[in-house]
């Protein structure tokens, strides 16, 4: 036996009716939560409902599993690192073991993804246990780099491990047997 979704159509999701028709829909169906039926149809905005069901049904569309939570984003910023400008990391841990990061320092920018660091492990726990090269040898993978754009990423990876080592090392209850 099969079951298929009842959305409203997609023509009708610029409607205040096709709209709140969808998030209706979509809630008894994906969400199995009926008890939001009420509100939706007669106090939810109507441009709010519309703008929603357009993002809902396009995510849904695209495959993504709208149950599934966004992966965890956390932003870092080292302002005292020497001979470097500020640095600003972003750290998406996608799930356990797979993540990625965005690098940014004054005008230069690199992204890195590990899909396999170990079970339990996030990336900020991985890049710790790494070596500064081993991190810049992923910041750079696949760019033409001249010799005085690997250097800098050099600085800025060891300056990155070096956070992430700090804070791994001052984690309350957490010995390293070092």
């Amino acid at each position: 036996m099969t079951t298929e979704k009842l959305y409203a159509p997609a023509a009708a999701l610029n409607t205040s009716e096709g709209g709140r028709r969808f998030l209706a829909d979509f809630f008894a169906t994906e969400l199995r939560r009926h008890d939001f039926a009420n509100y939706i149809t007669t106090r939810l905005a109507a441009d709010f409902a519309c703008a929603l069901a357009q993002h809902l049904a396009s995510s849904v569309a695209q495959g993504m599993d709208l149950r599934q939570p966004p992966p965890s984003l956390t932003r870092y910023r080292i302002e005292d690192a020497p001979g470097l400008d500020p640095v600003t990391v972003y750290v998406e841990n996608y799930e356990p073991g797979k993540g990625r990061m965005v690098v940014t320092c004054y005008a230069s920018a690199w992204t890195a993804f590990w899909g396999a660091m170990g079970d339990d492990t996030t990336l900020e726990q991985f890049v710790a246990s790494c070596s500064p090269e081993y991190v810049a040898d992923n910041m750079v993978w696949g760019a033409d780099t001249k010799k005085s754009t690997r250097a800098h990423a050099d600085k800025v990876a060891a300056a990155v491990v070096a956070l992430f080592k700090s804070q791994r090392d001052t984690a309350p209850g957490v010995s390293h047997g070092r």
